[in-house]
């Protein structure tokens, strides 16, 4: 446990072995540029008073940010080895995540963001379940699958595909070596459980997200290459006649019911509705749109 009173500078500074700040508070400037942690990072409930930078900093172990950031943050061109997790995490100010590459996953699930965010990350996954946006706020992934069950966005949130890699245009591109081969578009798995009266999807792969339990789909903004599941063709029988089915695009959870009948279809669809937040067979609207509606 310590307090940082003034100016806290650890610029080129090693952390070799684990290095933990826990229950610490930095009442002024936390500058840990172009440090390397070499073993695992932990700032368990650390509070930082005054604006927080972590700019080209590297993580060689995995990396916990347990902390309040009532200043401004920036976590510009930092390099994570492995996974970074800011659960529970507090963030007051203006924030900037990025542009970073992480080698695992960015764990911002149940952190709360209340000035405006932006994200630039480079990483396989970003978990945002019960994540809260109290201001607008942008993440733009590279070979990410990004969570959002249950994320709380109460202004724009938009998640879009960065076809190119971050920095190229200032000459400080990012380097992303542990991430070559994979495919470099960003994925949604989930919206399950939010509001996406808010949600502005651009050029995300959208095959296998799970869309049931979310309301106001039918206010959710999609623009750019986008993708859904794909509804399988080829041929049927119903009887003695054959029938073709015609190549389309639905939500993962309506894809299967391609493969059944018509009847079958509907009467699924009818179950498929209620779980999405329809009301059924009553007729009435309830703002979402069923997965009917787009299978």
């Amino acid at each position: 446990m310590a307090t940082f009173t003034g100016e806290a500078w650890f610029v080129e500074a090693t952390f070799t072995g684990r290095a933990q700040f826990s229950v610490a508070t930095f009442m002024d400037l936390a500058a840990f540029h172009n440090a390397s942690f070499t073993g695992n990072a932990a700032f368990d409930r650390v509070t930082f008073a005054g604006d927080a930078s972590f700019h080209r900093v590297t993580f060689t172990g995995d990396a916990l940010f347990s902390a309040t950031f009532i200043g401004r943050a920036w976590f510009g061109y930092s390099t994570f080895h492995r996974g970074v997790d800011f659960r529970g995490s507090v963030f007051e100010k203006a924030t900037e995540l990025g542009p970073l590459v992480c080698a695992g996953s960015v764990n911002l699930s149940v952190t709360v963001f209340r000035g405006p965010m932006i994200a630039e990350m480079a990483t396989h996954g970003v978990l945002c379940m019960r994540t809260w946006w109290s201001s607008t706020a942008t993440l733009r992934l590279r070979y990410a699958t990004v969570d959002l069950t249950d994320a709380v966005f109460e202004y724009p949130l938009k998640i879009e595909s960065a076809r190119t890699a971050f920095g190229g245009s200032s000459g400080n591109t990012v380097y992303e070596a542990r991430l070559t081969g994979l495919d470099p578009r960003a994925r949604v798995a989930s919206v399950r459980g939010t509001d996406a009266a808010h949600l502005v999807l651009s050029g995300v792969d959208l095959s296998e997200c799970q869309f049931t339990g979310t309301f106001n789909l039918d206010q959710l903004q999609m623009d750019g290459d986008r993708s859904f599941a794909p509804a399988p063709g080829g041929v049927w029988r119903r009887g003695a006649r054959l029938r073709w089915w015609t190549p389309r695009q639905a939500l993962a959870e309506g894809a299967p019911l391609a493969r059944q009948p018509r009847a079958a279809r509907m009467d699924r669809r009818s179950q498929l509705w209620e779980g999405v937040g329809g009301s059924g067979t009553d007729g009435t609207d309830t703002g979402v749109p069923a997965i009917a509606q787009i299978a």
